[in-house]
């Protein structure tokens, strides 16, 4: 029953995911759909929270965990994550063409012109990190992504089965 409802769970927040993801990649020059994409992004702990409560509540009171509520909350991200993982490969393969990075690039150099010399040096770096990620295929960046979602998606557990588990 966990790993059902986990996957339905998931399911529905890498549905959001994925909608977010299609903001971020609208939102290059459109300020309003960039806002959108950040408020968004701080709901989605808050819908994985509810989702995590109502599982927890449909529990009896002895299986009302910590250790419950983790697991199942790790397991609604990883679902959640690989769903939103064929977007990504989708958008990187067939759609982006490597505008993100020339995106990227333009923002670092517009930032460039009125740099520090502190900035200049921290905007190099950021500029050789975003050259690393340009020479990488779709599937490595689908992947990292994928790592990423669930390493976030573990961190965010932590909290959430603190506060969804049964308290004596």
């Amino acid at each position: 029953m966990l790993r059902e409802y986990a996957m339905r769970c998931g399911t529905v927040l890498g549905v959001f995911w994925i909608f977010k993801f299609i903001l971020f990649s609208l939102s290059y020059n459109r300020p309003l759909m960039q806002m959108l994409f950040i408020l968004l992004t701080c709901l989605g702990p808050v819908i994985a929270y509810l989702y995590a409560r109502k599982f927890q509540r449909s529990q009896t009171a002895e299986n009302r965990t910590f250790s419950n509520g983790f697991y199942f909350t790790v397991i609604m991200y990883v679902f959640a994550a690989l769903l939103v993982s064929v977007a990504h490969y989708c958008y990187f393969r067939f759609i982006d063409g490597g505008r993100i990075f020339v995106n990227y690039t333009e923002m670092i150099e517009s930032l460039r012109v009125s740099a520090t010399p502190q900035l200049a040096e921290s905007l190099d770096e950021l500029q050789k990190s975003v050259d690393l990620l340009s020479s990488a295929g779709p599937l490595l960046l689908t992947v990292q992504l994928i790592f990423q979602n669930i390493f976030y998606g573990i961190l965010l557990a932590f909290p959430t089965a603190l506060l969804v588990m049964k308290r004596k």
